[in-house]
């Protein structure tokens, strides 16, 4: 496991920089210092904060090379190329990192495994088997494909369900806002002016009392509410429908390259495993290693539709596993951006319903008491 550290250091010239390097030890980032030509001044760990690192790391970082490795540019150079056009420091110094050990005689799939949280089994896997049949520039087009397929399912289930998280958060804090500082006021003027409380008023001046007077249990309530959600594996329908699709679609996308790069069938399952990180997925491999077809094992672990089974089963009496995988995985795809599609336009007829609701509340508690004052003085 490589360690970030932060050093500070005098270059060839003798000027002071700070920057950042990985290693295995304090020993072995000295070292590599020293190849640069640093004299290192002063040199700590540090934490690592690694976020959405498919997004902004590997796919700038395989875009970049495969752009350069196929204009026969070799991969030592491209990837100081690639480096030189990084602005994080921090991932700069996986680059460096990575060039650093090609140079002294690690393979690239090898000095790719240090850094597993920026590069999945199936990267590694097909880097590995793309350095033994000297097919780099097309296997590096190939992860980027991937990569591409990937971060465009992720944006589209979390804008599905981003859409409903804001409304519901803007439409709660709107009637919070209402509720707490609005109508009270509204309340002590219809006091003033002798109007009646209308029937919603009083109503939601109730449940403002009662927040008031009992906030203590309701802050715990809420607490509790928030533990469980956390911790529980409970989760509403469309959701873990959209959990089931994605995690279903990375293991048809994943599989799909490695069988494209010739990889066997079994040590596809388990690169893609250690990917998806799924118990089933492991338990479809040890269905296989003990005799039952790809087909026969999908439908033992209970997260397959029959639809997917179908397609694999056409596959194999084809001798087109490849062909099955490919067209499973584009009509996963194709599901996720239509089931996206149909929850953006109901959750406009939604948001319509919601906000004339709130007009009514509106008009009920206010306008219509101070409407009927005046119709009564005129």
């Amino acid at each position: 496991m490589l360690i970030l550290y932060q050093y500070k250091a005098l270059n060839a010239e003798n000027n002071l920089m700070k920057n950042f390097c990985y290693a295995q030890s304090e020993e072995g980032a000295l070292l590599m210092l020293a190849h640069k030509g640093f004299s290192v001044v002063h040199i700590v760990p540090k934490k690592q904060y690694i976020k959405n690192s498919l997004e902004t790391f590997s796919h700038q970082f395989f875009v970049g090379l495969s752009s350069l490795v196929s204009n026969n540019i070799d991969i030592v150079s491209a990837l100081e190329i690639v480096s030189s056009a990084i602005k994080k420091a921090v991932d700069r110094a996986v680059v460096e990192n990575i060039v650093f050990n090609i140079k002294n005689g690690v393979s690239f799939s090898k000095t790719l495994q240090n850094f597993d949280v920026y590069f999945d089994s199936i990267v590694i896997k097909t880097i590995e088997i793309a350095e033994r049949t000297a097919r780099l520039s097309e296997a590096i087009k190939n992860i980027v494909s991937h990569i591409e397929s990937k971060i465009k399912i992720k944006n589209e289930i979390k804008n599905s369900l981003r859409y409903p998280k804001i409304l519901c958060t803007v439409i709660f804090f709107v009637m919070i806002f209402w509720m707490f500082f609005v109508i009270p006021i509204f309340g002590e003027i219809f006091d003033d002016i002798g109007v009646p409380l209308p029937f919603v008023t009083v109503c939601v001046l109730a449940i403002r009392n009662f927040c008031i007077d009992y906030y203590v249990l309701l802050c715990a309530l809420f607490g509790a509410l928030c533990f469980w959600k956390k911790h529980s594996k409970k989760q509403f329908v469309f959701v873990k429908k959209f959990k089931r699709d994605q995690m279903i679609y990375n293991f048809f996308a994943g599989v799909e390259i490695m069988l494209k790069e010739h990889v066997d069938l079994l040590e596809s399952i388990a690169c893609v495993s250690e990917s998806v990180g799924s118990c089933e997925i492991v338990a479809l491999k040890n269905f296989i290693e003990n005799g039952s077809t790809l087909s026969q094992s999908m439908g033992l672990v209970n997260i397959f539709h029959n639809e997917e089974i179908y397609i694999v089963e056409a596959g194999e009496r084809a001798g087109d596993l490849w062909g099955a995988f490919q067209v499973s995985s584009e009509m996963l795809k194709a599901k996720i951006v239509k089931r996206t599609q149909k929850i953006m336009s109901l959750m406009q007829p939604i948001s319509v319903i919601l906000i004339g609701v709130f007009v009514a509340m509106i008009v009920f508690s206010v306008l219509m008491p101070m409407y009927s004052k005046l119709d009564m003085n005129i």
